[in-house]
């Protein structure tokens, strides 16, 4: 029995997905609150260094010669990661340094 790893290429960019969007609803949820702290920050950041593991392991997938399915699977949900956290980059530490020190 082999496995095809075409078939199984969604589910790292779907679980990056839904964390992303996860991520957001808390980032959002937090700010229209004033309670928006460093621990969002430190998440979003996270979650872009797994974007960029996986922007990597797909351009090193595509270098090796992997099928279109292994490749493009772990590429484009790496790319889209990094450009939509990186471009709210900005915006979430602003609000963050927004926010009073007391949190109230």
């Amino acid at each position: 029995m082999s496995i095809h790893w075409d078939a199984l290429m969604w589910i790292p960019g779907t679980l990056l997905g839904v964390s992303i969007g996860i991520l957001g609803s808390f980032i959002g949820i937090q700010a229209s609150r004033g309670k928006l702290r460093q621990s969002a920050l430190k998440l979003m950041l996270a979650m872009m260094a797994v974007s960029a593991i996986l922007m990597v392991v797909g351009v090193a997938a595509l270098l090796m010669g992997q099928t279109w399915g292994v490749w493009y699977g772990l590429l484009l949900p790496g790319l889209i990661g990094l450009v939509v956290l990186g471009a709210n980059l900005p915006l979430v530490k602003k609000r963050i340094q927004e926010q009073p020190l007391n949190g109230s």
